[in-house]
């Protein structure tokens, strides 16, 4: 299905350096990149955030993280980690993340409904949330 998504018409409506525009990434920081398919968004975020930052690109497709990854390695973008887990798995240690990323996310709506709580040590967390796997 990346097809759908690697091709020039999804590039001018929804351009990956248009959204990644809209989220003021800087310099440092952390971001998840959930469904993260072939890296079309990961890839410009780890430009973004430099080496001193970080992408963690989550996706539950082996061949999906192969692309991303074979991507990124003539590029020499070297501060992406690569996740084979689905959003909620439990796969990334606890931490934080200065931007989280679902675009174009594809899922098959049978997982669980999760709770998420909010961090009460961190007053900026928010509220509680919900998780769908």
């Amino acid at each position: 299905m990346s097809f759908l998504l690697e091709n020039p018409f999804v590039d001018r409506v929804e351009s990956a350096e248009l959204l990644l525009d809209r989220l003021d990434l800087q310099p440092a920081m952390r971001v998840l990149d959930v469904g993260c398919g072939p890296g079309r968004v990961s890839l410009p975020a780890a430009r973004c955030v430099g080496q001193a930052g970080e992408v963690v690109a989550l996706d539950i497709q082996d061949e999906m993280l192969r692309r991303a990854q074979s991507r990124a390695q003539p590029r020499a973008i070297g501060n992406i980690r690569f996740v084979r887990a689905g959003a909620g798995q439990g796969a990334l240690a606890p931490g934080r993340f200065d931007r989280a990323l679902l675009v174009t996310v594809l899922g098959d709506g049978s997982a669980a409904r999760r709770d998420v709580p909010a961090d009460p040590a961190d007053p900026a967390s928010g509220q509680a949330g919900t998780v769908r796997d």
